[in-house]
């Protein structure tokens, strides 16, 4: 769930000054790029903000749910306009048009992002090599609901992550978050940037995969001491976007998310269906079925395409293996 509050700030002029322990960062947006490869998270935001135009950026705030029922309200500060040429941040020798920040409640920093875009895949590729180049081997890849790659690293208390973004028209839009690492469970989908939330990933390497093992909503029991459903011996399938990610009723919230994505995507198509769909062990969707074969084709085809379309899910795990998931459901639209 997500609260957005727009706030417009004043006007007033620029200056600079270094912060202690950090190469010099700028005091304000624009007085130079902010270096994403050496983030001070001492730096003041609201202060970073201060002289922009009143029309020039949007302060926004993110109910962000963790793991389990845990919550942070994140606020992200991001420019309303921007140039090509505009160097707002910098990484290496790659200089971002566009910079956004994350704070606390407190006003506290806590991430800090920069997007850049480039003409064709070799550029984007190139942004990827210099970040490797300074942190190694990713140690977390994944895809966001797209199928647009996201790659992560962990640096002592930071954690770094990379999306390229691959455009209609053949561009690439490739955004670079670098956050402290603690908050990383949080740092997921903020304002619809799909940030991938890796948290059960990192520092650990995925269990082996099952394929004979095929698990249904018969296998879901109540977990009256956690308050949530589960698998026993295992773990429920996740969503990998924030909205969603940690369900503790991942049946319910699939329910909830498919209802909502048929109103958006197909508000011409009346009527409801039943649907099943396997979520594999690498947690992509496949076997799609629509379960009535009288039911009316215009639902039956926006019912196909809209389980096409669900993004890649976390899979299901059964005695510390990864295990398909049958799930079967009702679509309305």
């Amino acid at each position: 769930m997500k609260l957005k509050t727009f706030i417009i700030m004043g006007l007033t002029s620029i200056s600079s000054l270094g912060s202690c322990g950090h190469a010099q960062q700028p005091q304000y947006l624009g007085e130079s790029p902010y270096n994403l490869a050496d983030v001070d998270f001492n730096t003041d935001v609201v202060k970073f903000y201060s002289k922009v135009p009143t029309d020039g950026y949007f302060k926004e705030e993110n109910i962000c749910r963790g793991i389990g029922n845990r919550t942070m309200v994140i606020y992200d500060y991001y420019q309303f306009y921007s140039e090509s040429s505009d160097k707002m941040a910098v990484f290496e020798d790659f200089f971002f048009p566009k910079i956004e920040m994350l704070s606390d409640e407190q006003g506290k920093l806590i991430g800090v992002a920069g997007t850049i875009d480039f003409k064709n895949e070799e550029g984007a590729n190139s942004l990827f090599a210099s970040i490797k180049s300074k942190y190694g081997k990713p140690c977390f890849t994944s895809e966001d609901q797209y199928e647009n790659p996201i790659y992560g690293w962990i640096d002592n208390s930071k954690r770094i992550q990379l999306r390229n973004k691959e455009m209609s028209d053949g561009d690439y839009s490739c955004e670079l978050l670098v956050s402290e690492k603690k908050y990383g469970e949080f740092m997921a989908d903020l304002h619809s940037r799909a940030w991938s939330n890796f948290n059960w990933f990192e520092d650990t390497e995925l269990p082996s995969a099952s394929s004979d093992i095929i698990l249904t909503k018969d296998d879901v029991v109540n977990d009256h001491r956690r308050g949530c459903t589960a698998i026993i011996d295992g773990t429920m399938p996740d969503f990998t976007i924030s909205t969603y990610a940690g369900s503790d009723d991942f049946l319910y919230d699939l329910d909830k998310y498919l209802t909502q994505q048929a109103r958006e995507v197909s508000p011409k198509v009346y009527g409801r269906v039943p649907v099943s769909f396997l979520i594999d062990t690498d947690g992509k969707v496949k076997d799609i079925k629509i379960e009535e074969e009288t039911a009316d084709e215009k639902v039956k085809d926006a019912a196909t395409n809209l389980i096409k379309s669900l993004p890649k899910f976390k899979p299901a795990t059964k005695n510390e293996q990864r295990v398909s998931f049958k799930v079967s459901t009702t679509i309305d639209f």
